[in-house]
């Protein structure tokens, strides 16, 4: 099977290299169509192909790309454009997916792209899948001289596939700085000669609705957009684009409230599921400080966002562009109204909002110490790319009977097996003691006796089964069998009592059912058809003799069997004071680990609101975690220690500061935040040299990563990006002279702190923070792995204080896991940077500035410290390595909970003297 390469070109110099080079060991031809350039790419060209062609260009995407078709003799065509590149990663499986495509009877095979800078850092929430992969039939050709797609001569349609982006994956530079201007200048000028030739496309006022507004020439914009809502002349993927820009040019342009009104209301009136125009609207409220009617719309808006999968299940990329808008706007209005403990709510959503489950730590069906897993009905591989992100060290085998999955999942999974449970013979393919056996739905069914027998034979000491088990009673496939969407045994024929059944016939255990249910059905769940819905269907129950509970909202069970019998039970109880920053790495992302052990529960509370304790019947071992928790005053805290010990409970205070000031804690409270825990945990032994002349029992446990991405791919050309995150003036105001000195057109600096970025002189600088989080010193967890993702070098300027020596290495680890290079002070870093190897240790401000200079004018350098600390961190700063260490930690101190409590009661003896 022969592949070409195809693609146009005009002026690519500065990236023909980079697209080419992804090619070329890829495919059997490169095929190149110059439409004019003048800048030496032809030469370029000419180093990976004789096949050159030229084309004279007559504003007409479609017809250059058809000329270029015309000259390539493969099987199959990739087209990149000149600045787009396949992604290193993926570059190697160009022939192997085309051949799958092949053996599936595809015609079309449709990339992610994802649009990056012009270092080669994704651009936020910016990617498209294109159709980039495709049979060489003659009557497959483009159309539409710009926004140019694939269409069949003769009025067929091509089959279609969505590639996974861990297969294929395409970098494109064109939406990168001043690029993006002229792309949309270039279509404009396009679109109006073919309206002035009267070639009237479907689609057109909705392209140039698009692209007047990109520009900046809303009156336009905001008539095209009312004729591509008059004529329903739409994308069904982008439905609610004209509205969103009629109403985002409006704002642009400063038109009137009055003026935004009507438009508002047009819009809530013909677009009554959208929520984008009540939060909108919600605005205009909080503009005339109305706060209680901005309220009622930012209410309607929320709801109707827990709405919006089903009602634009084709438009779920827009989730991102109103959700943390919305979401600050509640903050702010709660603030106004005196809700602040609401308002503290809607800040977490907002922090959470691009990506809702991060803070929660992993939560997933694999324990992540397994360090060989088999999992069954892989499907694309997605299980398996995930976990090996959590643990990189796993052996992870896929088996699945449909081979054209294992073509998608071979990428992401590096060992696939076309097997079922039945056929697949361990022995024969090396595999065990296997650490976790993983079911997904589609292999439950017609899963066997005697192969769950055997299965169970070939379980590590430690090992578990993991059956995830689709609830065939979940309340959106039940009324999706009454509306005739779903048939009745569509996706699965075994339910939970007949797996539990199963498990216990072979002589293996049911260690832990878990209940999943989604946060979307929580909108649906208040809807009172629902509810009213339920009622009727336990009357029905109830008169029918049935005595089993409704199970209407959970969504899928996740089954835990071993061949050992449960021992004790463990409840974790987190009570979180401060949930945003902090509490990800040293609570939610460990708890989250340990939740996957077998009888083990954890539960969240948070400031104001508490935890609910257990009876000691039903869990006899409890840890209460309380981090950064302060009573309010010696009473309270007497109250609250006397509950947590009748419950049994071990009393943990989790910190990684210390107390703002002891003496002021002793006058609140007699120190009972913390001389009132059974033991204290930090993360430095720096900090617990500091806490044990006030504490007998104090515990270290190092802040790691809970997932290690890929290793970054490194550009070879353009500025050097330089971030600092640190937010305290004493750590950077000593570097400030030399960062102004430096900063140019060859080194560009971003800065998180508001107050930082203000103090530097440069122009050559871009504020990272967000100015409505603490004056611009924090943003979202995302977009600062972001930021670490798109530097080069990464700045960790500490002074030398009693709070930094107490202070992690966290922020030189998560650098050094995205793949930066480091220069840092040696408070902290000089436990845990090797200097010259894993990063660059300075000293005075004269050092400083020579390994600054030393990184930003060498690439190779930077490279190899960045490789080499990353390394670092994959052998040795991982949370799957170490997370049972607290586990091990807290069995030990339940085991001594007597001796501990009685210390406890006689700290509490001499407080009341």
């Amino acid at each position: 099977m022969r592949i070409s390469a195809c693609l146009i070109m005009r002026d690519a110099a500065k990236d023909l290299v980079e697209c080419l080079e992804s090619l070329k060991d890829g495919v059997d031809e490169i095929v190149v169509v110059d439409t004019g350039s003048v800048d030496g790419s032809v030469e370029i060209a000419r180093r990976y192909t004789d096949k050159i062609f030229f084309f004279d260009w007559r504003d007409d995407f479609a017809a250059a790309r058809n000329y270029c078709l015309e000259q390539a003799t493969g099987d199959w065509i990739v087209f990149l454009d000149s600045d787009e590149r396949l992604s290193r990663e993926t570059r190697g499986n160009l022939r192997r997916v085309v051949e799958g495509l092949a053996a599936m009877g595809y015609d079309v095979g449709e990339i992610r792209r994802d649009n990056v800078d012009e270092v080669g850092v994704a651009l936020e929430e910016s990617w498209d899948y294109s159709e980039r992969i495709f049979r060489n039939d003659p009557l497959l050709r483009y159309r539409e001289a710009v926004h140019e797609h694939l269409a069949l001569s003769g009025g067929g349609e091509a089959k279609n596939i969505l590639l996974p982006p861990e297969d294929l994956r395409i970098l494109h530079k064109g939406y990168a700085g001043r690029r993006l201007q002229g792309k949309y200048r270039r279509d404009l000028q396009i679109l109006e000669q073919m309206r002035r030739r009267g070639e009237e496309k479907r689609l057109m006022d909705y392209y140039l609705a698009l692209l007047y507004n990109q520009v900046g020439e809303y009156a336009k914009a905001i008539g095209h957009a009312k004729e591509a809502i008059r004529k329903k002349a739409v994308p069904p993927i982008d439905t609610l684009s004209p509205w969103r820009t009629w109403c985002g040019a409006l704002q642009a342009m400063g038109a009137s409230p009055e003026e935004q009104e009507e438009m508002l209301r047009l819009a809530m009136k013909e677009c009554p599921k959208a929520p984008d125009f009540y939060a909108f609207y919600g605005g205009l409220f909080m503009a005339r400080e109305d706060f209680a009617s901005a309220w009622e719309y930012l209410v309607k808006a929320e709801q109707l966002l827990g709405e919006f999968q089903k009602n634009y299940p084709l438009e779920q990329n827009s989730l991102y562009r109103i959700r943390g808008t919305l979401y600050r706007a509640m903050g702010d209005v709660c603030l106004k109204l005196g809700k602040r403990d609401l308002a503290q709510h809607y800040a977490e959503l907002e922090w959470q909002a691009d990506a809702p489950g991060e803070a929660r730590g992993y939560s997933g069906s694999i324990p992540p110490r397994s360090r060989l897993v088999v999992e069954f009905a892989c499907g694309d591989g997605e299980t398996g790319r995930a976990f090996r992100r959590i643990q990189p060290e796993c052996r992870y085998i896929g088996a699945d009977p449909d081979k054209s999955l294992l073509c998608v999942a071979e990428k992401s999974i590096p060992e696939t097996i076309a097997a079922t449970p039945a056929s697949l013979d361990f022995a024969a393919e090396g595999i065990g003691p296997v650490d976790c056996i993983l079911y997904q739905d589609r292999a439950i069914h017609g899963l066997t006796l005697e192969c769950l027998r055997r299965h169970g034979k070939q379980l590590s000491e430690e090992g578990q089964m993991v059956f995830v088990l689709e609830n065939v009673g979940y309340f959106r496939y039940v009324t999706g069998c009454f509306a005739g969407r779903e048939k009745p045994f569509g996706r699965s024929m075994v339910t939970l009592q007949e797996l539990g059944r199963l498990i216990g016939n072979a002589g293996l255990h049911v260690l832990q059912v878990d209940a999943v249910r989604l946060a979307e059905d929580e909108a649906e769940a208040a809807r009172p058809e629902s509810r009213a819905l339920l009622a009727a269907f336990d009357a029905w129950r109830k008169a029918a003799g049935m005595k089993e509970g409704r199970d209407a909202w959970v969504c899928r069970y996740i089954v835990r069997a071993a061949r050992k019998p449960l021992g004790s039970k463990l409840l974790l109880h987190s009570l979180l004071g401060e949930p945003l920053l902090s509490a990800r790495a040293r609570v939610r992302e460990p708890l989250g680990f340990l939740g996957t052990d077998p009888g083990i529960q954890c539960r969240e509370g948070s400031k104001g609101k508490g935890v609910h304790l257990a009876s000691r019947k039903e869990f006899p071992r409890q840890v209460l975690l309380r981090q950064r928790q302060h009573f309010p005053d010696r009473k309270a805290a007497r109250q609250q220690i006397s509950v947590m010990r009748k419950a049994g409970c071990l009393i943990v205070y989790e910190t990684d500061v210390l107390p703002v000031g002891w003496e002021e804690a002793r006058n609140r409270c007699q120190n009972l935040d913390i001389l009132g825990a059974h033991v204290v945990q930090v993360p430095t032994e720096a900090l617990a040299e500091a806490f044990r002349p006030y504490h007998p029992h104090v515990a270290v446990f190092r802040n790691e990563l809970a997932e290690l991405p890929p290793m970054r791919e490194f550009g070879e050309d353009g500025p050097v990006t330089v971030f600092c995150g640190v937010t305290q003036e004493e750590d950077w105001q000593e570097i400030l002279p030399v960062l102004d000195e430096m900063a140019g057109e060859d080194i560009h600096l971003r800065i998180l702190d508001r107050v930082f970025f203000e103090a530097l002189a440069t122009e050559h600088k871009v504020q990272v923070g967000n100015d409505a989080w603490q004056d611009g010193r924090m943003v979202p967890y995302r977009i600062y792995k972001e930021e670490l993702r798109r530097a080069d070098i990464v700045l960790l300027p500490r002074k030398d204080t009693e709070r930094n020596r107490m202070k992690s290495d966290l922020l030189f680890i998560e650098a050094a896991g995205h793949g930066a290079a480091v220069l840092a002070a040696p408070i902290p870093y000089a436990r845990t940077v090797q200097d010259g190897v894993t990063g660059f240790l300075y000293r005075s401000l004269e050092e400083f500035r020579e390994k600054l200079a030393c990184l930003a004018g060498d690439r190779e350098l930077r490279r190899n410290m960045a490789q080499a600390a990353y390394g670092y961190v994959r052998r040795e700063r991982l949370l799957c390595q170490h997370y049972e260490e607290r586990l091990d930690f807290y069995r030990r101190m339940l085991d001594r909970w007597q001796e501990l409590d009685g210390e406890l009661e006689a700290r509490l003896g001499k407080l009341m003297r």
